[in-house]
C-alpha cells in the first residue's frame, strides 16, 4: 500500500471523541459486568468452581478489553487535546488493581482452595478484584460528573458501580430471597429468613441505593426516568443472580423491580430533587427505598402470603426510608 493510499484509509476512519469513548467503554464495561454476574450466579448455583472457569474467562477478558481500550485511548488525541478525560484516570488504576487481584486470586485458590457462600464475598483476593472493577466500570460516571451532564453511558456506569457492590454484599440484599414469604424453601434455614438478618439486608441496601442516587443528584441534573432505570436494573440483576435460591419467586421479584423503577421515577418527577432543593432531595432519599419496600411487601403477601406481621413489614419500610434519609443528611450540604 502506498503512503497516499494509507493516508486515505486513515482519513475514512471516524475520529474518536469523548462521547464515543463513553459509549464504547460502557459496552466494554458491560462485557466485564456480564462476567461478574455469571461468576456470582455460578457460585450461588453451586457449580463446580476453580480459577479456570468459563465465567472467569468472560470476566477477565472483559477486564482486559477495558484496559486495552483505556490504554489506547490514553495516547490518542483529537487535535492537541487528549480524548480520555480525567474521569477515566481512576479506571486505569482500577484495571491495574483488578489485574493484580486476578493473579492474587489464582494464587489464593491454589494455596487455600475455592471459597463458597460468605467466604467468597470476603476473600481478600475477591475484594481486591471488586475494588479494581468498581474503579474501572464507573469511568463514564466520573466523566459525566466532571462535565455535569448525564446520559446513557453515565447511567450504565452507575448501574455497574452499584451492582458490583450489591453483588459483593449479596448476603445483605432483599432481592437475594423472597423474604417473609410463606412456604419459602429458606424457611428451614433460620440464618436466611429470621427477622434480624432481613432487617440488616433491607437497611444496608437502602443506604447503598439512596447513597448512589443522592450523590449523583448533588452534582448533576438527572431526568426522572434515568433514576428509576438505575434502581430497577440493579434490582432485576440481583433477582437474576440469586435465581437458583428462589426460582419459585422470580416472576414476583422481577415485578417488584419493574414497579420500583416506575415508583422511583414518579417520585423524582413529583419532587424534582436537586442540590438546590435540599428538602425535596431528602424526601426523595427517604422514598427511594421506602417505595420499593412497600411494593415488595405487597407483592410477597399477595403472591405467597407472609409469615411476618404488618408491624414488622411496616418497620422494614420505615427503617429503609430512615437509612436513606440519614445518608442524605451526610451527603447534602446546608
Amino acid at each position: 500500500m502506498t503512503l497516499r493510499a494509507a493516508a486515505a484509509a486513515v482519513r475514512v476512519v471516524p475520529q474518536l471523541d469523548e462521547r464515543t469513548v463513553d459509549r464504547v467503554f460502557a459496552v466494554l464495561a458491560g462485557w466485564l459486568m456480564t462476567g461478574v454476574f455469571l461468576d456470582a450466579w455460578a457460585h450461588i448455583s453451586g457449580l463446580p468452581d476453580s480459577f479456570w472457569t468459563p465465567w472467569h474467562g468472560v470476566l477477565y477478558s472483559g477486564l482486559a478489553s477495558c484496559g486495552l481500550f483505556l490504554v489506547a485511548a490514553r495516547y490518542a488525541h483529537r487535535g492537541a487535546r487528549p480524548i480520555l478525560v480525567a474521569g477515566y484516570d481512576l479506571s486505569l488504576v482500577g484495571f491495574a488493581i483488578g489485574a493484580l487481584g486476578g493473579i492474587a486470586d489464582a494464587i489464593w485458590h491454589t494455596v487455600f482452595g475455592v471459597e463458597f457462600d460468605i467466604e467468597a464475598a470476603v476473600s481478600p483476593s475477591h475484594l481486591m478484584i471488586a475494588a479494581g472493577i468498581l474503579l474501572v466500570v464507573t469511568g463514564p460516571l466520573r466523566a459525566a460528573w466532571d462535565r455535569r451532564s448525564f446520559g446513557l453511558p453515565a447511567a450504565l456506569g452507575t448501574v455497574y458501580g452499584l451492582s458490583i457492590i450489591t453483588v459483593l454484599v449479596d448476603y445483605a440484599n432483599p432481592f437475594a430471597d423472597a423474604f417473609g414469604a410463606k412456604g419459602s424453601p429458606s424457611l428451614t434455614n433460620v440464618g436466611r429468613i429470621d427477622e434480624t438478618s432481613a432487617l440488616f439486608a433491607f437497611v444496608v441496601y437502602a443506604a447503598l441505593l439512596s447513597g448512589f442516587l443522592v450523590l449523583l443528584l448533588r452534582r448533576v441534573e438527572i431526568a426522572a426516568p434515568w433514576l428509576g432505570a438505575i434502581a430497577g436494573l440493579n434490582m432485576a440483576a440481583m433477582v437474576w443472580v440469586n435465581g437458583p435460591l428462589h426460582a419459585y419467586a422470580l416472576g414476583t421479584l422481577f415485578s417488584v423491580a419493574l414497579a420500583s423503577a416506575v415508583l422511583i421515577a414518579l417520585a423524582a418527577t413529583w419532587l424534582r430533587p436537586s442540590r438546590s432543593r435540599p428538602s425535596e432531595l431528602r424526601a426523595f432519599a427517604f422514598l427511594v427505598p421506602a417505595l420499593p419496600y412497600a411494593a415488595y411487601a405487597i407483592a410477597i403477601a399477595l403472591a405467597f402470603g407472609t409469615v411476618w406481621t404488618p408491624t414488622f413489614w411496616g418497620g422494614l419500610i420505615a427503617m429503609g426510608g430512615l437509612a436513606g434519609l440519614l445518608i442524605s443528611a451526610l451527603a447534602i450540604e446546608r
